[in-house]
């Protein structure tokens, strides 16, 4: 099973000072005034993406956002550009298996490495006098909820602290213990020299200090490719070998193994921003998929002239029936020909032509074709919300205004949305809105399903969804956490007055 992102811890980084976490359910909902932060939450998966992805650590354009999601560098995202303080993120995972950079370098008994379990990476990034660009100063690893690793680096040397009494990967360390530092140096390369080792694996912390001498600065983390926390082999070991070897890969499991799992929860991540680019009327899709075209909604048009059959009835589905927007989507199928094989009669050859698609609208109610740039700017906005939350499997999907230019039954409609996506994809989804009307419809499936009433095929679990109220205190991002019951109600109280103003408008005076 991949891994699924329950949690996430932000300091220092844009509006956050002080660490704030967010632990994330199916249905994550920010909500809060304009300019409070609600997108430091985003932007951070952003950087953590890039930096488990390409070890990207002075991030401007992403991945993911492309030229819309403009982190500005280090400096700009670092909590008031303050040199002296760290960034720091740190990743919570449940239910996965822990996987080795080389699964040829597993012992027999190297099955003995997976579980299902609750894992965290928590990395420190920072700047010295001593190197120019950022670099991770620390790298923890939790093993459920208790710390198995510890790296730290100044850039030049990086100190490793492993429990070699962890109760969940405690595997015989007294095999090798007398072998260790010989065995140590002789795989090490030329590059690297050992400061310092613990004299015995048994130790409650096994220390060892490993230099590494080049002119850019050394990261806490672990390279993904490579075993730790050897960088990898340069002889062959008689010695002890199948004992260190299933010590390295104990090691690597619970550290790399961890970092990796990050890496793939955060490759299938998808960010759609809060204005969707309106699809041209020459449009083309481009020959080469873009995964940072999501953020402008663009890659919403990709996928549906690219995609299956089924997916695109899909869509249309939704749109016309459960959402009841007054319109279905089709692809139609064409070929050019030229005049000439008309007059000759050559329809073999126009046969054997590959069809070019054309995506449409229609009508409901008529078979009336209508392009995209021919009805209300709504449908260019909605339709992009329906294809990212219906597209792929288990993905962390941010989703900024999907209301945007819709009217309020819509809105309430797209709630329906995501509770479906989120049950029948596995979808994640993090929903930064200001629609009464969407959160209204999800605490009423949370009542419904309690009761065991009639939930028009949603059903919604209290537990699957949580509320964030963000806020701008003193220059500093707050976040508030309001929790809901199993009878649709707040648990913590509303922070602002989101919900009286219409009581305020309606009696007033």
């Amino acid at each position: 099973m991949s891994a699924t992102l329950t949690r996430i811890a932000v300091a220092n980084f844009k509006g956050i000072k002080d660490e704030v976490a967010f632990d994330l359910k199916p249905i994550t909902l920010l909500f809060g005034p304009n300019s409070g932060g609600k997108s430091t939450l985003i932007h951070a998966i952003h950087y953590a993406n890039e930096i488990f992805a390409r070890r990207n650590l002075d991030a401007d354009t992403t991945l993911v956002g492309g030229p819309l999601v403009d982190l500005g560098g280090y400096r700009n995202f670092l909590h008031h550009g303050a040199d002296h303080i760290r960034i720091s993120l740190g990743l919570t995972f449940d239910e996965h298996d822990l996987s080795l950079p080389n699964p040829s370098l597993n012992p027999s008994n190297a099955s003995d490495l997976q579980f299902t379990g609750s894992a965290c990476i928590d990395v420190t990034i920072r700047r010295t006098d001593a190197f120019a660009s950022p670099f991770v100063s620390k790298c923890s690893f939790d093993v459920d909820n208790k710390l198995f690793a510890t790296i730290i680096s100044d850039g030049s040397i990086c100190q490793f602290a492993i429990d070699s009494r962890h109760p969940r990967v405690h595997i015989g360390w007294g095999d090798i213990g007398e072998t260790f530092n010989a065995l140590l140096r002789q795989l090490l390369d030329d590059s690297h020299s050992v400061e310092r080792a613990s004299s015995h694996w048994d130790e409650p912390f096994f220390h060892y200090s490993i230099r590494h001498e080049s002119p850019r600065p050394t990261c806490a983390l672990p390279h993904l490719q490579l075993l730790l926390p050897l960088p990898f082999w340069v002889t062959p070991i008689s010695d002890c070998h199948t004992a260190f070897t299933l010590a390295e890969c104990v090691v690597s499991a619970f550290t790399i193994g961890i970092a990796r799992a990050a890496r793939d929860c955060l490759s299938g991540f998808r960010h759609l921003g809060p204005l969707r680019t309106p699809v041209p009327r020459t449009y083309s899709p481009p020959r080469s998929p873009d995964s940072s075209r999501w953020a402008s909604g663009l890659a919403a048009w990709d996928e549906l002239q690219t995609c299956p059959d089924t997916f695109v009835e899909e869509v249309s589905d939704w749109l016309a029936k459960r959402l009841k927007s007054g319109y279905c989507v089709r692809r139609k199928k064409y070929r050019e020909v030229d005049e000439t094989s008309l007059v000759d009669g050559d329809l073999e050859q126009m046969r054997s032509q590959s069809p070019l698609r054309r995506t449409i609208l229609t009508r409901a109610d008529s078979d009336t074709e209508l392009a995209f740039n021919d009805v209300g700017v709504g449908i260019s906005q909605l339709l992009p919300v329906v294809v990212t939350s219906l597209e792929g499997h288990d993905r962390i999907i941010a989703i900024e205004q999907p209301e945007l230019h819709i009217h309020p039954r819509l809105q309430a409609e797209i709630g329906d949305l995501f509770v479906a996506a989120s049950q029948e994809r596995r979808h994640c989804f993090l929903i930064e809105t200001h629609s009464e009307h969407c959160i209204l419809r999800l605490l009423r499936r949370i009542r419904e399903t309690s009761n065991g009433g009639h939930t028009q095929g949603f059903p919604l679990m209290s537990d699957d969804v949580v509320v964030y109220h963000i806020s701008n205190d003193k220059y500093c991002t707050r976040a508030r956490r309001i929790d809901v019951d199993r009878n649709g109600d707040f648990v913590q109280p509303w922070p602002d007055d989101f919900f009286e103003i219409d009581f305020y408008e309606r009696f007033g005076s």
